[in-house]
C-alpha cells in the first residue's frame, strides 16, 4: 500500500491524472495547498520518513542504498505496514478536508481509467466473532460492525489496515488488523 499526491486535470474528455510521489522535494510544495493537519500527516507517508521507520527497526544500512525500496523483503513489511496502518489512523478523521479523494485497486496498471474515486469513512469497523455448527462441524464466522450493523466480513476487500466495500474505505484498529491476519493465516 503507498499514499500520493495525485494533480487531478480536468479536461474535455475526462479527468487526468499526474503522480506526485512521496520523494525529493517536488511534493514538498503541494502539501503546502493541503489543509495543515493533512499535509502533516501525509508527510508521515513519505519515502524519507518510511526509510527513518526501517533505520528506527533496525535496518540502519537501508539508508546507504541507493534505492532503498528496490532492496525490501519480507523481513521489512511488517514495519512498514505498522507505520502505514498508523498514519492511516491519523489521516481518517480528517478525510472530510479532502477534497479529492482516489484509489488504484492492487496489481492495477497506472492509467487514468483505472483509478476510482474514493471515500474515507469515518466510521470505525469492529469485529465480531460467531461461532456456527455446519454440517457437524465448528465454523468460527468473522462479522464487521459498523456504526448500527453488521455484515458478513466477506462483503469487504481487505487491503492492508483498510476493509472495503465499494468505494468506501474504513480504516482497521491495530488490533483488529492483527487479528484478522492470523485469522486468514488459519490461526484462529
Amino acid at each position: 500500500m503507498a499514499l500520493e499526491l495525485l494533480l487531478v486535470l480536468e479536461k474535455k474528455e475526462g479527468r487526468s491524472f499526474q503522480r506526485m510521489p512521496l520523494t525529493g522535494v517536488n511534493y514538498k510544495s503541494y502539501l503546502q495547498t493541503l489543509p495543515g493537519p493533512v499535509g502533516a500527516v501525509v508527510r508521515r507517508a513519505s519515502d524519507e520518513v518510511l526509510v527513518e521507520q526501517l533505520v528506527k527497526g533496525g535496518f540502519g544500512w537501508i539508508r546507504d542504498a541507493d534505492k532503498p525500496f528496490d532492496v525490501l523483503d519480507e523481513r521489512h513489511l511488517p514495519l512498514l505496514r505498522k507505520w502505514m496502518a498508523e498514519v492511516m489512523q491519523e489521516l481518517r478523521p480528517l478525510a472530510p478536508a479532502i477534497k479529492f479523494l482516489y484509489y488504484l485497486a492492487p496489481g492495477e496498471a497506472y492509467h487514468s481509467t483505472a483509478i476510482r474515486p474514493a471515500s474515507l469513512s469515518a466510521a470505525s469497523p469492529g469485529l465480531q466473532f460467531v461461532l456456527e455448527r455446519q454440517s457437524g462441524r465448528l465454523k468460527l464466522r468473522v462479522m464487521v460492525s459498523i456504526n448500527n450493523g453488521v455484515f458478513p466480513l466477506e462483503d469487504f476487500h481487505q487491503w492492508a489496515c483498510f476493509l472495503r466495500s465499494g468505494n468506501e474505505f474504513f480504516v482497521l484498529k491495530r488490533e483488529d488488523r492483527e487479528v484478522l491476519e492470523r485469522y486468514h493465516a488459519g490461526e484462529l
